[in-house]
């Protein structure tokens, strides 16, 4: 038996000794537990409120638990839609005192019968209880009942099957994960009944969708369906309903083998899991880190401990190597190779011998990527052409995007096919036509436009313009109905003209932000970044050349001067290297004889950037990347200069930085070209119909 040393806690309490295995996992259920919400201190009598509610009878709170320690508790009040009655709320306290005393608990169901979730509170008991002395009651005995089923040490998932709403809604925010059956659909609907959430849910919601998500969920009473409940972050995953040959319980098997990934293992140490994660959530950091101190003392030089030390030392021993703890975290037969936007794929343990396995990189990806920052809603405009496939390819692979929502004119429905058999986690939708345009972006956070008739020999990216200007105003108009506040990244040229297009669409319909409109320039960037690797013998992923002005010939101004790390090249050399930075796009045609301009690349340098907002949406700081955006650096009105990016767009433009004489005089001599060009695209849209 192992110890853990006494100590006083700041409630007054003693963590004691323990020595049986029950006083030991005993003993972890009470370390940093806060118990109810109320007490007597507050003025609440739970055995008065109990009384009162079973005198409204109906339904049941069933409870059934598996040898696999997986519990399964079923609303049951199928011909009230599974509507809480007086009696099932006392039922549920119930049933979470009964799982609190479980000491072989490890995961949770909660679902609903007869393929509904819960609407909520029964009206006949809802009536009864109206004045509001006996409400607060109510009010407070279900918030202690669901903050202690959130609060058990184990993991649970709501099943979500048909509707959640109300009280059922908030029912769901008391489980540590959600999963929603396809069709189905998650609904505050307090505001609706002159109410707001009473058991709890509010305050839930907050955390688990942000404060700006909750407002919008409990303010619009807002169906909350699968796709936007992966959006958002209130969904976990998606659970196609069963067909009726396949049987009702096939849903629920789904689900408790979702739960399984995460309810693997010996009851102590998955109770461990749950008891540190929940003391991080509730209690200050230092007690925290004192709670998660005392648990690690419950499982430390316990049997499953004891259990995995003996078998990998009787491995290491079998194979002769020595192994560490970093080895456990990959697997002493196999490495993990892990690939993040702008890293390069590799063996993550540096080893590249007796190594018998390698695990697939996106299998990381998908499990772990379940925190609401990291579901974003990405479309892309012109998924069907040459940047628009291999932009969409890398975008599903990302663990940024939950959400890829796919359009173009022609064959979206065979590129989202095709993607959606790619085994990462986001979801992919295709549409088609422009009466699936408006569903293609609604919810949207970031919009990609790759959509536009490519360059071919002879012309220039300003000959596109008659063509790729109405395409560009078409999809400006149709975001700025559908998505106002996401973030837009136009690719199609002449990025000169069609970033002022966009502008100008969206401030007729008064949602323009400057700080929310990006032409990518990015390939030009990599470009360089490629060119001076390449002349100076460096790793590419290693130099940063800014290239400011616009994305068109001599608008294309490499600042050599400021290239990390610091490189020098002779006049003649210099000019040249410019020159060819300014022409690569024409290279590319011309060595494509007529099959098309610079797609891969293309693709490489738009995913590039999306990262990058994504990840400055999600709160990465120090994002930087140069961008064609509304500007008051230079005289022209859009320039493109090295960008801060923030949550909200642009968070600062760092503007042109100390040039040469020489690049002075690529900035004087754009200038003329860009102005014309940015006035081209604003008469365009000055002169539609």
């Amino acid at each position: 038996n192992f110890r853990v040393t006494p100590h006083d806690r700041k409630d007054g309490t003693v963590c004691s000794e323990a020595t049986s295995p029950k006083e030991q996992q005993q003993q972890l259920w009470s370390l940093g537990q806060r118990g109810c919400a109320y007490s007597s201190v507050h003025g609440f009598d739970q055995g008065e409120i109990r009384e009162k509610l079973q005198a409204f009878p109906g339904g049941s709170i069933d409870l059934l638990k598996q040898e696999s320690g997986i519990a399964v508790l079923t609303i049951n009040y199928p011909s009230r839609m599974n509507a809480f009655s007086g009696s099932m709320m006392v039922d549920l306290e119930e049933r979470v005192h009964q799982l609190e005393s479980w000491i072989d608990c490890k995961g949770l169901i909660v679902q609903g019968a007869s393929g509904t979730f819960c609407s909520g509170s029964d009206l006949n008991a809802v009536r009864a209880i109206s004045n509001p002395q006996d409400g607060m009651k109510m009010c407070m005995f279900m918030q202690n009942a669901l903050t202690r089923l959130l609060r058990l040490p184990l993991i649970s998932v709501a099943l979500v099957e048909g509707r959640a709403l109300g009280g059922g809604a908030e029912l769901t925010t008391a489980c540590d994960f959600r999963l929603m059956a396809s069709g189905s659909v998650i609904q505050f609907v307090h505001k609706h009944m002159g109410l707001v959430p009473g058991w709890g849910g509010a305050a839930r919601l907050v955390r688990i969708v942000g404060s700006q998500n909750a407002l919008k969920l409990l303010g619009g009473a807002l169906k909350v369906d699968p796709e936007l409940g992966l959006q958002i972050g209130l969904a976990d995953g998606v659970l196609e309903v069963p067909q009726a040959e396949e049987g009702a319980g096939t849903l629920l098997q789904r689900a408790e083998n979702w739960l399984s990934h995460y309810t693997h293992g010996a009851a102590p140490v998955i109770q461990a899991v749950k008891k540190v994660v929940l003391s991080g959530r509730e209690l200050p950091l230092a007690e925290a880190l004192r709670t998660e101190k005392d648990v690690f003392g419950t499982v430390w030089g316990g049997p499953a401990n004891l259990q995995a030390l003996a078998s990998k030392v009787s491995l290491t021993e079998a194979d002769g190597q020595q192994h560490t703890d970093a080895d456990e975290a990959r697997g002493i037969d196999s490495c993990v190779e892990l690939v993040f936007p702008g890293q390069l794929e590799g063996c993550y343990c540096g080893q590249n011998t007796k190594h018998l396995q390698v695990r697939p990189t996106v299998s990381l990806a998908r499990s772990l990527s379940t925190s609401s920052q990291n579901h974003a809603k990405v479309a892309v405009l012109g998924a069907s052409g040459g940047i628009g496939q291999p932009l969409s390819l890398l975008l599903k692979n990302s663990p940024l995007v939950s959400h890829l929502s796919l359009y173009d004119i022609a064959h979206t429905p065979g590129v989202a096919a095709d993607l959606s058999h790619i085994e990462t986690r986001a979801q992919v939708t295709g549409h088609m036509g422009p009466d699936q345009l408006n569903a293609a972006l609604q919810g949207c956070d970031v919009v990609v436009i790759p959509a536009g008739v490519p360059r071919k020999p002879g012309m220039t990216r300003d000959d596109l313009f008659n063509t790729n200007a109405t395409i560009v105003a078409t999809l400006a108009d149709a975001c700025a109905r559908n998505c106002p506040e996401a973030m837009i990244c136009v690719i199609a040229n002449p990025v000169n003209s069609t970033i002022p297009i966009t502008s100008e669409v969206m401030k007729k319909y008064g949602v323009y932000n400057p700080n929310k409109v990006f032409g990518v320039t990015t390939l030009d960037i990599v470009r360089a970044n490629a060119f001076v690797a390449d002349l100076k013998g460096l790793d590419p992923a290693r130099v940063n050349v800014p290239v400011i002005g616009g994305h068109a010939g001599k608008t294309i101004i490499p600042l050599i001067s400021q290239c990390t790390p610091k490189v020098e090249f002779p006049a003649d050399q210099l000019a040249a290297l410019t020159g060819r930075i300014q022409e690569a796009g024409t290279e590319v045609v011309k060595a494509k004889a007529g099959a098309g301009s610079a797609t891969l690349s293309m693709a490489y340098a738009g995913a590039r950037f999306t990262f990058s907002v994504l990840d400055a949406m999600n709160g990465k700081e120090g994002v930087v990347e140069c961008g064609y955006v509304r500007s008051e650096e230079t005289e022209c009105k859009y320039f493109s200069t090295p960008l801060l990016l923030g949550k909200n767009g642009i968070e600062k433009n760092l503007g042109l930085g100390k040039l040469t004489a020489f690049e002075e005089k690529l900035v004087a001599d754009a200038m003329d070209e860009l102005k014309a060009s940015i006035k081209k695209g604003e008469d365009f849209v000055a002169n539609m119909k």
